[in-house]
């Protein structure tokens, strides 16, 4: 999804440069972004950096969003490797196929 037009990422955009310079320039268009998500539906989504800050806006725009977090909260005294395994439970939980060797 591109946080440039709430639309998928073309593959032109992608590769182009001013495409990616508009993306640090502009606003973040994370609500369009999330209802185009909606209307597919059968998403979970999965915030891989520190925090929770976009899996908390996700779940703000629908009761039924679906959100994991892998990392703990920044300055939180969590263990790393704990929330991690705890995401991964949740994400299992949801329906998500783990491939338990390869994790």
């Amino acid at each position: 999804m591109s946080n440039v037009t709430g639309q998928p990422v073309l593959a032109e955009q992608a590769t182009s440069i001013d495409y990616w310079l508009a993306h640090l320039r502009q606003t973040v268009q994370f609500g369009p972004c999330m209802a185009h998500l909606e209307k597919t539906g059968g998403h979970v989504y999965v915030e891989v950096g520190p925090g929770h800050a976009l899996s908390n806006l996700a779940r703000r725009s629908s009761a039924a969003v679906r959100a994991v977090s892998l990392l703990p909260r920044r300055g939180s005294d969590a263990c790393s490797a704990a929330s991690l395994i705890q995401g991964v439970g949740q994400l299992w939980e949801c329906g998500a196929v783990i491939d338990a060797d390869a994790f």
